[in-house]
C-alpha cells in the first residue's frame, strides 16, 4: 500500500496489508531494507516513515525512522522512532531512540494507521488513521500532543507537505484535507492544555527552541536567568539565541554580560554572547 525512502536513499521501507478472516481485522506488514547493509527486517505495523529532525540540542537533524507498530491479533499499537543512520559501534554514544504506547480512541480502538509524515519544520510527526482521525507527536519524547477525528470517511491516501510542515490526505469521498501545525498556539497548547502530560514544560520549551515557535518566552526569561546565575554563560547565551521573539535581546542582556570579569585563559562572556547569537543567525541594530 505503500513505499518510503529516507532523502540519503540508504534506507528504503515497503508497507503492506493483508487478512486472515475475510476483513474483520487488518494485518499490517513492513519490510526495513538497508541499501548500504543490503539486510532487511521484517516489522509488524501499517504506517512508516523517516524525517531529517533536530533531536538534540548543539547536534545535526537526526535522520529518523518511525512506525507504528500493532503485531498481528493485538490492539496495543506503539510509536517507534530511532536514528538509523547514527554510526553503531562500540564506545560510541547511543543513538536516539524513543517509544511510546499509542491510546486508539474508545469508539474505534481496532482502528490503524494508514499513513505517518515526519514533519522536519516543527518536530512533530502527523499520523492519519483508517476511520479518520489525525494524530500528532512530539518527535523527541514520542509523546502524543493531539488525537482528534478529521473525517467521517475511510482516508486512503496522503502524502507530507514540505510547505506547511504538515500532511495533506484525502477520503474516500474524494475529499481534499489539510493538518498542519498553529505555530502561533502549539506551545502555549501544550504548556497549559495538555495538563495530564507531566512533562509538558520540557515538551513545550524544546518544540520553541529548537523549531523557532512562539509562546514560551516566560520559560526562556527563567532559564536564561537559571544559567546566568550559575556562571554558565554559555548556556545563557544560547537560550537568549534561540528565543525567536527576540524578548531577551535588549539592552539589560548585553550589560549583564558586559558586567562580568573572564575566567582567567577563557574569553570574554560579552565574546561568548556575540558569538553566539551570530551562530543562529544576525545582530539586530542595537547589538550591530
Amino acid at each position: 500500500i505503500s513505499y518510503a525512502a529516507n532523502s540519503q536513499m540508504s534506507w528504503c521501507l515497503l508497507t503492506a496489508i493483508s487478512t486472515q478472516d475475510q476483513g474483520r481485522t487488518i494485518d499490517g506488514n513492513m519490510q526495513l531494507y538497508s541499501v548500504e547493509k543490503k539486510q532487511q527486517q521484517m516489522l509488524e505495523g501499517h504506517a512508516g516513515g523517516f524525517g531529517n529532525v533536530l533531536t538534540a540540542d548543539n547536534e545535526s537533524p537526526s535522520g529518523l525512522f518511525a512506525f507504528m507498530e500493532r503485531k498481528a491479533g493485538s490492539l496495543q499499537t506503539k510509536l517507534h522512532i530511532m536514528d538509523v543512520t547514527k554510526p553503531r559501534g562500540e564506545g560510541l554514544p547511543a543513538p536516539f531512540k524513543v517509544q511510546s504506547e499509542v491510546a486508539m480512541p474508545p469508539e474505534a480502538q481496532s482502528d490503524f494507521a494508514v499513513a505517518l509524515h515526519l514533519s522536519e519544520k516543527h518536530g512533530v510527526i502527523f499520523v492519519v488513521t483508517k476511520a479518520g482521525f489525525a494524530f500528532m507527536f512530539d518527535v523527541a519524547t514520542a509523546t502524543m500532543l493531539v488525537r482528534t477525528r478529521v473525517s467521517q470517511d475511510t482516508i486512503f491516501i496522503s502524502t507530507y507537505s514540505p510547505k506547511t510542515g504538515g500532511c495533506i490526505f484525502v477520503n474516500r469521498k474524494g475529499a481534499v484535507i489539510s493538518a498542519a501545525v498553529n505555530e502561533p498556539a502549539i506551545v502555549s497548547y501544550v504548556m497549559n492544555q495538555l495538563v495530564q502530560l507531566p512533562n509538558r514544560q520540557d515538551v513545550a520549551f524544546n518544540l520553541a527552541r529548537r523549531f523557532g515557535l512562539p509562546g514560551a518566552d516566560e520559560l526562556f526569561t527563567r532559564q536564561f536567568s537559571h544559567y546566568f546565575a550559575s556562571g554558565d554563560y554559555k548556556n545563557a547565551a544560547l537560550v537568549a539565541a534561540q528565543c525567536k521573539s527576540g524578548v531577551l535581546r535588549t539592552p539589560q542582556t548585553i550589560q549583564q554580560f558586559k558586567s562580568v570579569q573572564a575566567a582567567p585563559g577563557q574569553s570574554s562572556p560579552i565574546l561568548q554572547y556575540f558569538s553566539t547569537l551570530l551562530e543562529y543567525g544576525k545582530l539586530n541594530a542595537l547589538e550591530s
